[in-house]
């Protein structure tokens, strides 16, 4: 027995995604080092027996109060299914956020759920990526002046605005001298 749980020490630790386990309360049960690491943790202790939402979870990315009611994983083993969320974020010990995609397995013994299984990566190149990608779509990358993609976008809004509300607009182009 001692062998076993000492090769799933060595099997969660050596994962480079972030796994941690809670209760049904929502206290940690378990954390392995790249959660800590990610999360700015020195061990284990500091997150042991603590409520994981008011630790890493307690807002959203604005900084807005996120109530451990609406929480996706409070929510996945209160109702006994997996959820895989990737638009939230984990709160790093110095107090930064962590843009995070996250699930949450419930755990159960003997058919009764016991809490659950969080894994979690890091995702803040993903997003700096897709910002740029977003930017590089919609903006003269040398004048960084919205281009015709991000011109045609928004008249398509306000054609549709227009419809909904029935009111009219207008717009207006201006050439300056062969300037494209």
């Amino acid at each position: 027995m001692h062998d076993s749980r000492e090769s799933l020490h060595r099997v969660l630790n050596s994962l480079v995604e972030g796994v941690y386990g809670v209760d049904t309360d929502g206290n940690c049960t378990f954390v392995n080092q790249s959660c800590l690491r990610m999360l700015g943790y020195q061990n284990d202790n500091e997150l042991l027996g603590k409520n994981m939402h008011e630790f890493i979870h307690h807002a959203h990315s604005d900084g807005s109060p996120y109530p451990i009611s609406e929480c996706k994983i409070y929510r996945a083993y209160q109702v006994n299914q997996t959820a895989n969320v990737s638009d939230e974020v984990f709160w790093h010990k110095d107090g930064t956020a962590i843009p995070v995609e996250y699930w949450s397995r419930p755990v159960a013994a003997d058919g009764v759920v016991t809490g659950s299984i969080v894994t979690f990566i890091d995702i803040t190149e993903r997003k700096k990526a897709g910002d740029e990608i977003n930017r590089l779509a919609f903006f003269d990358p040398l004048t960084s002046l919205p281009n015709r993609r991000l011109l045609l976008d928004r008249l398509q809004q306000a054609l549709a605005s227009s419809a909904r509300s029935g009111r009219h607009g207008a717009i207006m182009f201006i050439d300056l001298d062969n300037f494209k």
